[in-house]
């Protein structure tokens, strides 16, 4: 089969968005204000009504896909978006997020100043306070890095053929977590590096919860998939001494925090996610 011709430079923004509106007008409105034009922004609208479809028609000056999904699962809507895509440089922005305004420009010169990086990071504020809780500017990205520092909403990647994200991980499916971090590690070898750029941020909010029991279990199993992939199918053997730290972390807040049906949850969510994925 043909591959679809990628244009160069150019940078494919996918959202997939359920139960969201303001904030997807919100994000609309600073795509509208980029620096940088040469950009498409595919919304993925799997909401029941059509208040989005409302919404994106006024944003006539944007090059912007709308295709609405009858089916719920947020990797699965955002292989729908990447079907559609034409860029070189793919993008994930969340529903709740929205960008300053150099944001895009500064991805750019850091893909055009470095051609053998495949990967760009941006720093980020939270939404609410405008504090910085993510700033690495200027740092080089290594493949054991990309969990910490890489969340779907803050990384621009150089498209490879044939990139999907698995659809049994993320929002909307048994294994609640972990897709973005997955679809990393899957497209991003040992040798490939990304880098920081500096001057511009990403604006999402940050919060930690302790009270949503329910989504700790399917967020850790998640987790527990994620590291099942890499380490069994994808015999990157190491990353079980990251994994073994983080139901470490999950016993010691069991033991010591009063949140304790949380980390119970976030524990045996990682152990059952990690035995009960299977390819």
């Amino acid at each position: 089969m043909l591959q679809k011709r990628k244009k160069e430079n150019m940078i494919s923004l996918i959202t997939a968005t359920l139960g969201r509106i303001n904030e997807v007008e919100r994000l609309l409105n600073s795509l509208s204000k980029q620096t940088f034009k040469d950009f498409e922004i595919i919304i993925v609208d799997q909401n029941d009504h059509l208040e989005l479809k409302k919404i994106v028609s006024k944003f006539t000056n944007l090059n912007l896909v709308y295709i609405r999904s009858s089916q719920k699962g947020l990797s699965l809507n955002r292989n729908i978006g990447l079907s559609k895509a034409k860029g070189d440089i793919i993008g994930f922005p969340d529903d709740d997020c929205y960008y300053d305004s150099k944001l895009l420009e500064s991805v750019i010169n850091t893909f055009k100043n470095d051609k053998d990086c495949v990967l760009v990071a941006v720093n980020a504020k939270d939404t609410e306070t405008e504090d910085v809780f993510l700033d690495f500017s200027g740092q080089r990205i290594v493949r054991s890095q990309l969990l910490k520092r890489c969340i779907s909403y803050n990384f621009f990647m150089r498209r490879k053929n044939n990139m999907q994200f698995d659809i049994r991980l993320g929002v909307g499916a048994a294994f609640g977590s972990g897709e973005e971090t997955d679809f990393l590690w899957e497209y991003f070898s040992i040798e490939d590096y990304g880098l920081f750029c500096s001057g511009a941020f990403v604006h999402h909010p940050h919060n930690q919860s302790y009270t949503n029991v329910k989504r700790a279990l399917t967020y850790g199993k998640g987790m527990g998939a994620i590291f099942k992939k890499e380490i069994v199918y994808r015999h990157h053997f190491r990353a079980i001494f990251t994994f073994l730290k983080m139901l470490t972390r999950s016993l010691v807040g069991l033991i010591i925090r009063p949140e304790k049906t949380f980390f119970y949850n976030t524990f045996w969510g990682r152990i059952t996610g990690f035995f009960s994925y299977k390819i």
